[in-house]
């Protein structure tokens, strides 16, 4: 099979400037999925009060972008389009949605227990039922996701 020419977008600070780029003999479908995704994260970070890096975000609050490290997070609630992004001394209202904020958060740091709710494994304090704690604030799992985060505990009965 003959060399493909694949053109990309490099994303920057003004899109009107971004330059394409030409990859050749890029065969790997894995690759080129994930390289779309993190230009789609980009952009969505271009257009959007959040700024993602690799431990933690810029989150817009009134006119400054203040730094906020995924550790401080304990939990993003979804509130229709917004989304909540709660630590421990403040809470952070955003417009995008929770997949969105999904995205850019480390993925072995937290986990989605609903559909509405993406928490923070460290600062779970107990499971009952349905439920879980984070201090005591209750967070509901769903039924879809309760098989996926019970196996991030090791449960002694």
């Amino acid at each position: 099979m003959a060399n493909q020419l694949i053109h990309f977008t490099n994303l920057q600070a003004d899109t009107s400037r971004a330059a394409p780029r030409s990859y050749y003999g890029v065969r790997n479908t894995t690759f080129l999925k994930a390289l779309h995704q993190r230009e789609e994260v980009a952009q969505e970070a271009l257009n959007s009060s959040i700024i993602p890096l690799r431990d933690c975000l810029f989150i817009k609050k009134r006119t400054r972008f203040q730094r906020v490290k995924f550790e401080d997070i304990l939990w993003v609630q979804a509130q229709g389009n917004y989304a909540l992004i709660q630590t421990s001394s403040e809470s952070f209202v955003n417009c995008l949605k929770l997949w969105q904020v999904a995205r850019m958060l480390c993925k072995e740091m937290f986990v989605r227990v609903h559909r509405s709710y993406i928490v923070n494994l460290a600062y779970i304090t107990a499971l009952e039922g349905n439920m879980l704690y984070i201090d005591t604030h209750r967070i509901p799992i769903g039924k879809t996701y309760r098989e996926a985060v019970l196996k991030h505990f090791h449960m002694v009965h």
